[in-house]
């Protein structure tokens, strides 16, 4: 059992041996592609959100998306969660597959770690970050 020190000075145990068994639950997949969208055009009626997205993601690269409020970033991610019905309308590859060839949302959510604001704001106030990536493997 390791002791770190969260917010607000909170000592928080960390137990390393089941953290250890749960980064080594699964093996780990290899992808090419974990995510390729092309001319990517979400809109809602008149408004437009999001115009002609062109991105690849390769597996181990690290990405920040920023921006207003507004700017699509939730939309973009809602693509990605497999959690947006407008996926089905374009040209959207997640982890290899093309979206809407077989996949269940289920089979997306199984290969990603994501904290939408309203799960986050029912995760009590002390939890850490490693509470909360945790909570994921359960």
């Amino acid at each position: 059992m390791k002791k770190i020190y969260a917010a607000y000075n909170r000592p928080v145990e960390i137990d390393t041996t089941l953290l250890e068994k749960l980064l080594n639950y699964r093996k780990h997949e290899s992808f090419d592609m974990i995510i390729g969208m092309k001319e990517v055009t979400i809109k809602y009626g008149d408004r437009v959100i999001l115009s002609n997205i062109n991105w690849t993601v390769k597996q181990g690269e690290k990405w920040v998306l920023s921006g207003a409020n507004g700017a699509g970033k939730s939309t973009l991610l809602s693509l990605i969660t497999g959690d947006h019905p407008q996926a089905y309308a374009n040209d959207i590859i997640l982890f290899d597959k093309k979206r809407g060839t077989g996949e269940s949302i289920w089979d997306i959510k199984n290969l990603t770690g994501f904290v939408s604001p309203e799960l986050f704001q029912y995760f009590p106030t002390y939890s850490s970050c490693l509470h909360v990536v945790e909570s994921g493997f359960f």
